[in-house]
C-alpha cells in the first residue's frame, strides 16, 4: 500500500467531507482512501448493476469527486461515489469490527482444516493461506455492503486449467455456505481457489541443480501465488526467489536465472512472457529456458551450466552476447526447443475394478465398513493396514465428515499414512452404514493416492455422484457389471 497515496486521498475526502457540511465519520473517509489505493493498482472489473449509473449522476458525491479526483479515471471515480454514498448510509465496515473479523478468520480456518481432512492434501504454509483467505474475505465483505460486484478476468482459465480444484472448493463452499457473511460467487469460488493452488505442497522427486527464478505479476496476491506454485511444480529443482512488480527487478539480478513475467519487460535479464494461469505451450516455454541453465550436461569430465556453457566452447567470445539474445528472443516469439506433454489424468471408471466393488445386505458400523471396503486395496498392497487405521482414526478424531450426500461417503487420510498407488474401492449396502449421526449412508468410497493431488479428479467424478440429479435408489438392486457401466456412462458424459 502507498501510504503517501493514502494521506493524498484522505487530505482530498475530508475537504469534500468539509464542503458537504461533515457528514461522513473521518475513520470512514480513512478506510476509504485505503480502499481506493487498493483498487488503484489491482486489474479487477466492478460491476455496477445495483446503483444505476443514471442516479449517481443526481448525487453531489459524484460532482464533488469530479472537482477534487480529477486525476482518476470516470470507473475510479463512480466507485469512490458508491463508497462515500455507502459511508453517507452508515453501510461501511468500520476496520474494528472485531466480531465480523473473528467470524471471517474463522471461515478461512474452517474452511482450510475441511479442504486438508476431505482431499487429504497437504498444504504448504497453511498459517500463511489461512490469513491470505481472511485478507480476501475482508475485501469482499467490503464490496458486498457497498452492492459492488466483483467478476474475476481469470475465472474460465481457473475452470479450464484447475476444473479438479475449483470443484474441489465449490462443493466445499457450498457445504458452508451459511458462514458466509457475503454473496458466493463463481468469481468468488474461483478467487478462493487460486488461494488454494498457489498452497497445495508439491511431490519432491529427483532433481538437479537449482533453478532461481523470479515472478513478475502486477495481478495480486492470489494470482502470483499460484503463479509461483505453478513454475515451481514443474520442476523440483526450481525455485520462485520471488514475485515482485516490475520496477524491483534490479535489486533480484545477481540471485536469479531468468525472469517469468504477466507483462512485457525492458530487462537485459532472460525473461519469457507467460499467462497469469501457466497454458501448456506456456510450460513448454519455461522447461526450454530451463534446458539452458540446468547442470545436466557432461563433457570432457567437466560439469556445465546448462547449453549455453556448452556452446561457447565454439562459439567466437565476441558473439556469445548477441547469440543468447537472440535464443532469448526466440522464445519470447513464441517459438520452444522443449515441448512439455501434459499426463492424461487417470478417471473414477479408469481404476474401478469389478472386484474392488463390493455389496453386502445388511446393517453394519462405519467402522467395521471402512474395513471392509478396504479389502480388495489392501489384498493388491495399494493400501497397508496402518492407512486403514489412520482413515478410522480420522472419522473418530473428527466425526462423520467422509459424508458428502446423497448417501454417499468418502473415506480416505493422507499418502505417507500407507498408500502406495493410486486405487478405489467401493462398498454398497442395502441397508445401512450407520454413523453417531441419523445419517442413512448405503455408499462408502475408499481411495488411495501415492500423489497429493492425483486423486483430486476421482473426488470429483464421486461428488457427480453425489449430485442431486443422480438416482442411486436404483443402484442399490443392480449387479457389479451394472454398476460398473452406470459409473462409465456417468464419467463419459462430462
Amino acid at each position: 500500500m502507498d501510504v503517501s497515496e493514502v494521506e493524498t486521498f484522505y487530505s482530498r475526502l475530508q475537504q469534500i467531507s468539509l464542503k458537504m457540511h461533515n457528514e461522513y465519520d473521518d475513520y470512514n473517509l480513512l478506510a476509504i482512501a485505503c480502499l481506493l489505493n487498493i483498487v488503484h493498482y489491482v486489474d479487477e472489473k466492478f460491476d455496477f448493476s445495483i446503483l444505476e449509473l443514471r442516479d449517481l449522476e443526481k448525487t453531489e458525491e459524484l460532482h464533488m469527486i469530479d472537482k477534487y479526483f480529477q486525476d482518476l479515471n470516470v470507473h475510479e471515480r463512480l466507485y469512490l461515489t458508491i463508497h462515500l454514498l455507502g459511508s453517507k448510509a452508515g453501510s461501511v465496515i468500520r476496520l474494528d469490527d472485531s466480531q465480523r473479523d473473528i467470524q471471517l478468520f474463522e471461515l478461512a480456518l474452517h474452511l482450510v482444516d475441511l479442504f486438508e481432512r476431505q482431499t487429504s492434501c497437504d498444504i504448504s504454509e497453511k498459517n500463511e493461506l489461512v490469513n491470505s483467505l481472511y485478507m480476501h474475505f475482508k475485501l469482499s465483505m467490503y464490496y458486498y455492503q457497498l452492492s459492488i460486484q466483483i467478476s474475476n478476468t481469470l475465472l474460465e482459465d481457473v475452470k479450464e486449467n484447475y476444473g479438479n480444484l475449483y470443484q474441489m472448493i465449490k462443493n466445499l463452499c457450498e457445504s458452508v455456505d451459511d458462514e458466509f457473511p457475503f454473496i458466493l460467487t463463481d468469481s468468488e469460488i474461483s478467487y478462493i481457489t487460486m488461494h488454494f493452488g498457489g498452497h497445495l505442497k508439491q511431490v519432491q522427486g529427483k532433481f538437479y541443480a537449482l533453478i532461481r527464478v523470479l515472478i513478475v505479476c502486477p495481478s495480486g496476491i492470489s494470482t502470483s501465488t499460484l503463479l509461483k506454485r505453478e513454475v515451481e511444480d514443474l520442476y523440483a529443482n526450481v525455485t520462485v526467489i520471488a514475485a515482485t512488480a516490475a520496477e524491483n527487478i534490479a535489486q533480484y539480478k545477481e540471485n536469479i536465472d531468468f525472469i517469468v513475467s504477466t507483462i512485457d519487460l525492458d530487462t537485459d535479464i532472460p525473461w519469457i512472457k507467460v499467462n497469469a494461469i501457466l497454458t501448456k505451450d506456456d510450460k513448454s516455454k519455461i522447461a526450454s529456458m530451463m534446458s539452458l541453465n540446468m547442470q545436466t550436461y557432461k563433457l570432457n569430465k567437466d560439469n556445465f551450466s546448462g547449453l549455453f556453457s556448452i556452446i561457447q566452447k565454439y562459439v567466437d567470445p565476441t558473439q556469445m552476447k548477441n547469440l543468447k539474445k537472440d535464443v532469448y528472443d526466440y522464445f519470447r516469439e513464441g517459438n520452444l526447443i522443449v515441448d512439455v506433454v501434459e499426463e492424461k489424468q487417470l478417471r473414477l471408471k479408469d481404476i474401478m475394478y469389478r472386484d474392488h466393488l463390493i455389496r453386502i445386505d445388511k446393517d453394519i458400523m462405519w467402522d467395521e465398513a471402512i474395513r471392509l471396503a478396504s479389502v480388495p486395496l489392501l489384498k493388491t498392497y495399494i493400501i497397508t493396514e496402518n492407512y486403514i487405521n489412520e482413515m478410522i482414526g480420522l472419522v473418530r478424531d473428527y466425526g462423520p465428515y467422509i459424508v458428502i450426500k446423497n448417501r454417499i461417503a468418502i473415506a480416505h487420510a493422507k499418502t505417507e499414512a500407507g498408500a502406495n498407488a493410486l486405487g478405489t474401492a467401493l462398498l454398497i449396502n442395502k441397508k445401512n452404514i450407520q454413523f453417531e449421526d441419523d445419517l442413512n449412508i448405503h455408499y462408502l468410497f475408499v481411495i488411495s493416492s501415492s500423489n497429493p493431488k492425483e486423486h483430486l479428479q476421482i473426488l470429483k467424478d464421486i461428488s457427480m455422484l453425489a449430485s442431486d440429479d443422480i438416482d442411486l435408489n436404483a443402484l442399490l438392486d443392480k449387479n457389479v457389471d451394472e454398476i460398473m457401466e452406470f459409473i462409465k456412462k456417468m464419467v463419459n458424459r462430462t
